[in-house]
């Protein structure tokens, strides 16, 4: 995304999905980069025997749909300061249309809004989102439209990058920083220590790891510290320890901070762990009221 270009956004004309396009302007602004609209019409909507269908042919519902799409697309608004394309593709599903469509036309960076579905009905519906989190080859950033103020404007004055200190972590900050140049944000580099101490350790009073090693906050903080003086030399950067669990840390610091974008690492997965997405990343991407920037991490384990 050092070489942003091309910013798709798929949108099914809800709320949300305005809110991303937004925050694709905002992006786009500050890289000349162009934006595409994307509408996948997935096929059960062309059911002639669903309740609310009431047509005698399929091919006739089919188009009046498509004409439908079609002139809802058409009708969303688009700022004349950025170049907009607008797309409509039927398929049985959603998510993978998406990442497909981003592939054949070389995307960049992919935008989408989050329906901020919790509970029972995140567990059997499952997330467009996080499918394409889970898939995608490219940087994507979701914006929980639903969480978000109304009246909250999008900015990238300050981005909240949380980091594991792994070796991988260089790759992910260097994506926030080439963030940071385009928009002159401040960055704000996060490592959540989560290690619980042994409980034999309780014996003696404490109840934090910080108590056990009472140097590992300073050790964390240098290597944070360097980190920023190796990749982000000429940009405002504060580096923050805390202690935790991780995703609630992140999304904690990101509304105590104001930042208007979290940027997190998105490991490479494959066979079961690839339908799971019960990692960090995709903790907070159902937590956090911010938009976050999933940045590919290829051969993690985890984040």
């Amino acid at each position: 995304m050092k070489n942003l270009q091309r910013i798709l956004v798929p949108t099914d004309f809800s709320d949300d999905s305005r809110r991303a396009i937004e925050m694709a302007v905002l992006l786009a602004s500050g890289a000349e980069a162009s934006v595409e609209l994307l509408h996948v019409r997935a096929l059960h909507t062309d059911d002639p025997y669903r309740p609310e269908h009431h047509f005698p042919r399929p091919d006739e519902l089919a188009q009046i749909l498509a004409s439908q799409d079609e002139a809802s697309l058409s009708a969303l608004e688009t700022p004349s300061s950025v170049p907009f394309k607008r797309t409509t593709v039927r398929a049985s599903h959603v998510a993978p249309a998406i990442l497909e469509h981003a592939e054949k036309t070389e995307a960049d960076l992919i935008v989408l809004g989050t329906h901020g579905r919790t509970g029972l009905a995140h567990a059997v519906m499952g997330s467009v989102a996080e499918a394409v989190v889970r898939g995608a080859s490219r940087p994507v950033v979701t914006v929980p439209g639903r969480k978000m103020n109304p009246a909250e404007t999008l900015v990238l004055t300050d981005l909240l990058v949380p980091l594991d200190l792994s070796d991988l972590s260089a790759s992910v900050l260097e994506e926030a920083v080439a963030l940071a140049r385009r928009h002159g944000s401040r960055l704000h580099l996060l490592h959540v220590i989560e290690e619980v101490p042994h409980p034999a350790f309780y014996l003696s009073g404490a109840r934090s790891i910080l108590e056990v090693f009472p140097g590992l906050e300073d050790r964390v903080r240098k290597k944070l510290e360097d980190l920023a003086a190796e990749i982000a030399t000429d940009l405002p950067c504060q580096c923050i320890v805390a202690e935790g669990r991780t995703h609630r840390k992140i999304v904690e610091m990101a509304s105590e901070l104001a930042c208007g974008l979290i940027v997190l690492g998105s490991p490479i997965r494959s066979g079961i762990d690839r339908l799971l997405i019960g990692s960090v990343t995709g903790k907070v991407l159902r937590m956090a009221p911010k938009p976050v920037l999933a940045v590919r991490r290829t051969g993690a384990a985890g984040s």
